[in-house]
């Protein structure tokens, strides 16, 4: 996996990297009404997303001006940077307890 340095190379990972399955898994299994689904209304739902949230990446790769990346990209990487820390911190609290 890529690092990500920038938002044009989150962007990139997810529309060409496989990051929408990830993410479209994610945030599905966090809808209780969608785990309850049947298995093959599952997958499809879950491959509509990703194509969903592919084509939003990618229409943000081509449309976006260069400039909004670099004004965002600050932002980013504090989001992420919180994002990671609790991930971390979840999985030692779960460890630990």
């Amino acid at each position: 996996m890529e690092n990500f340095n920038d938002v044009a190379g989150l962007l990139s990972w997810l529309v060409y990297g496989g990051g929408v399955i990830l993410v479209s898994s994610w945030i599905l299994d966090k809808i209780p009404e969608f785990v309850a689904l049947p298995s093959d209304t599952k997958k499809m739902l879950n491959g509509v997303l990703a194509v969903a949230l592919a084509l939003l990446a990618y229409a943000g790769l081509v449309y976006v001006p260069a400039e909004y990346f670099t004004l965002v990209d600050p932002y980013l990487k504090v989001i992420m940077g919180i994002v990671v820390l609790y991930a971390g911190q979840q999985v030692v609290h779960r460890l630990t307890k």
